[in-house]
């Protein structure tokens, strides 16, 4: 059997070109925004370290408020479910679109703004 000198070569070379495309950005960011969006991130992460185990206290709160609104009622369903939905909604982390203003931080709620949900305020 005769073998094709070189076609070692040129899959490797092949090889070498596609992991070299594929490894490129799709669109290369300037360090200086690469800098904010580190420092958007880090701050971030470091407000959620505040923010989201008092939002988890309310939650957990409002899950015993709400079984204890079901037995004073007598079973009914309604109260605990207003008061699980003002408890349990709402933003658990802060994102960097919180810090840029461009998504706003929700204590409770996050409904339709039909005033319905009863939440939607901070």
């Amino acid at each position: 059997m005769k073998r094709i000198p070189g076609w070692r070569d040129t899959i490797a070379g092949f090889t070498a070109c596609a992991i070299a495309l594929t490894a490129m950005p799709a669109s290369a960011k300037r360090p200086e925004h690469i800098a904010m969006e580190g420092g958007l991130g880090a701050g971030s992460a470091l407000a959620s370290l505040i923010w989201s185990p008092l939002k988890l206290v309310h939650a957990a709160g409002g899950l015993v408020i709400g079984g204890l609104g079901m037995l004073w009622t007598g079973g009914d369903g309604e109260i605990p479910k207003r008061i699980f939905k003002r408890a349990l909604t709402g933003d658990y982390v802060i994102t960097p679109e919180h810090l840029q203003g461009k998504k706003r931080l929700r204590w409770t709620g996050g409904g339709g703004g039909d005033g319905k949900d009863g939440g939607g305020g901070n």
